[in-house]
Order: structure tokens, then sequence, then C-alpha cells
């Protein structure tokens, strides 16, 4: 499995800014990078959990359509291809009738701190803006996933039932991120018994 980013790539994280990475550590999900940031200093992220995109500027041949002396970072901080993501985010969500699943005001731009329970081991942050994308991409699988099953043709109602409980455990198991979403109507919902916070 290749790294995307190598000791000394220029990277962007649209909560720290601009920076370049000192270190890599293991290899896909489990892949961390140090990164000294511009103006946040040393950070220590995963890739998995955080947005990071290559950091190009004009030394490092920007794409042309970038007006001369303006890095595509500078504005308030997204790369045009970000802007297009985004756009057919929308455009895809109208189409299909997907409403925006919003995060609650009081959490943008905050960081979750994993502190481990030794002591001399390290504290890990995670960017809430990406740990909620990451748990609304759970909830919409989870829904996909009981579409699937309730339109299999080979099982039975008996099974599909016994699944369906299963699915809505599962969902009463994750009640606890409630709290990051904007609208009541996008939180998870268990059995009832199940926390509902």
């Amino acid at each position: 499995m290749q790294r995307r980013f190598d000791v000394g790539s220029k990277v962007y994280s649209s909560q720290y800014g601009a920076g370049e990475v000192l270190a890599v550590e293991g290899i896909g999900d489990a892949e961390k990078l140090t990164i000294l940031f511009d103006k946040a200093g040393q950070r220590q992220l995963m890739p998995a959990f955080a947005v990071l995109e290559p950091y190009v500027n004009r030394e490092l041949n920007e794409p042309p359509g970038v007006p001369a002396g303006e890095s595509h970072v500078a504005a308030p901080g997204r790369f045009p291809t970000e802007e297009v993501k985004e756009a057919l985010r929308e455009v895809l969500r109208e189409e299909m009738g997907v409403p925006e699943i919003k995060m609650m005001d009081r959490w943008r731009g905050g960081t979750m701190i994993l502190r481990p329970g030794r002591e001399g081991q390290k504290e890990k942050e995670v960017p809430l803006d990406d740990f909620f994308h990451k748990i609304v991409m759970l909830r919409d699988r989870l829904r996909v996933m009981e579409q699937k099953l309730n339109a299999h043709r080979g099982l039975s109602d008996a099974d599909k039932v016994d699944l369906q409980q299963y699915i809505t455990r599962i969902y009463g198991s994750l009640t606890t991120f409630n709290i990051l979403f904007a609208e009541r109507d996008d939180w998870f919902v268990g059995q009832k018994g199940d926390d509902q916070r």
C-alpha cells in the first residue's frame, strides 16, 4: 500500500492551514503524520480522520487560473477541487432529494482529544468536522444496508426482521453522537430504552 504523503510533503488542512510533513508512521488507515503547520505549530494527525490536501503554491507549479501572487489556499481556505466536490455534493443532494446533514454550530472547528489511560503516552487530536463527516457516512451506509436487506429476495421475512433488529441496536449504540447533529430529525434512533441523548 502506497503512502499518500511523504516526509517533506506540503499539505493543507481546512482546520490548521498550510504545513509540511515532518514524520510519517504506519500505513493505510493507521498512518499518522507529524506536521509543522505555519500558524498552528506542530500537530499529529491521522489522514483517515483529517481532511488533508496536497499544498501546491506558485513555486511548485500552481495550476493555471489562480491570479498571480495569490495562492489557492490563501482565500478562506479551500482548493478549487474541494469547491468542485462540494458543488457536486449539492447537485446530488438536490437531484436525489437527500437533505444536507448539518453539524451543530457549537462543535464546528472543534477538536476531539483522545487521551490515553497510561501515563507518558501522547494524546491524539481529531478535528470534529472530520469525525462528524465519518459519523454521517456510517449512518448513510447503515441506511443503504437496511434498504438492501429489506429488498433481498433470498431472506425470509423472519430473517429480515431479525437482522433489522440488529441494525436498530447499532443505531441505539450510536445515539451518543446525536449531540453533534444540528437537527433532531437527523439523530440516530434505537429501541426504546436505549440511550437517546
